[in-house]
């Protein structure tokens, strides 16, 4: 029991909730496989804006997506952890549009969250459900472009229609092998209460989300990418005026009050 290590964090826009439990097996080569049917993006939501001089106007910062975790019996869980050295779930979001694809950006999921509200508490609930953010780039930049009145870049676009595929309760699974391991060098964002991505200046398209297992400590991918079946479409987006509001609008540049504890929370 020692040997095992908890991963925790508060995630107060966390769901955690009733599902199915997901497989775990052992292969002759030592190799684990997690299967479960309750693997999938569950929801998707248009974020609105309220800007302008009273903020009584609307337009979009962007959406929001929801994603479904497969759960583990706690001992299955342990048993993954010790044995793999995986404390976590990495997800890669992607879009493709009609000149083609790329990806958004990559996200750290924890597999547990704290359980009491004492640091000495070692209970612990596992995670499985979590949300994150696509933002334009005029609110996706820093918390003082989202508290705007008036949108940076001249932003006037309301996203007229937002769906998310069915999800058909597909089988999914997990390897997590020697074989599979991969040092990733890009960018990984920290799961909080409001984990934004920066969709740039249109979000048109569809978004797919990858799930994989990772040593966020190595920053270590465990297991092959596995793209979850259903797809979140963002098909229309509606440019619209707002009143009391033009120009190339930007945030005014923070005084300099040589603190840089201050300095460094400029940015998301």
């Amino acid at each position: 029991m020692e040997n095992f290590r908890y991963f925790l964090v508060i995630l107060p826009l966390l769901v955690v909730g009733c599902s199915k439990k997901a497989k775990l097996t052992l292969d002759k080569f030592g190799n684990y496989e997690v299967s479960s049917k309750d693997v999938f993006v569950s929801d998707a939501e248009i974020d609105k804006w309220r800007v302008g001089p009273l903020r009584r106007q609307r337009v979009s910062k962007g959406i929001r997506i929801g994603v479904t975790l497969p759960k583990l019996d706690m001992g299955d869980l342990k048993t993954l952890i010790r044995s793999t050295e995986v404390d976590s779930y990495i997800l890669r979001l992607k879009r493709r549009g009609v000149v083609g694809g790329r990806v958004i950006g990559h996200l750290y999921i924890p597999f547990l969250i704290k359980k009491g509200k004492t640091e000495s508490s070692f209970r612990a609930k596992q995670m499985t459900k979590g949300y994150f953010f696509v933002y334009y780039s005029s609110a996706a930049l820093s918390s003082r472009f989202e508290n705007m009145s008036c949108p940076a870049f001249n932003h006037s676009l309301l996203i007229k229609d937002v769906s998310i595929s069915p999800h058909r309760e597909q089988l999914i699974k997990f390897n997590v092998s020697k074989s599979a391991q991969e040092r990733l060098s890009v960018k990984v964002e920290p799961f909080d209460y409001k984990t934004v991505f920066n969709g740039g200046s249109s979000l048109l398209g569809d978004y797919i989300v990858e799930l994989a297992y990772f040593n966020y400590e190595k920053k270590e991918r465990k297991s092959s990418w596995v793209e979850l079946p259903e797809r979140v479409t963002i098909s229309r987006e509606h440019d619209t005026a707002i009143k009391g509001c033009s120009g190339n609008n930007l945030p005014p540049p923070l005084e300099d009050s040589g603190d840089p504890v201050k300095k460094f929370k400029f940015g998301r």
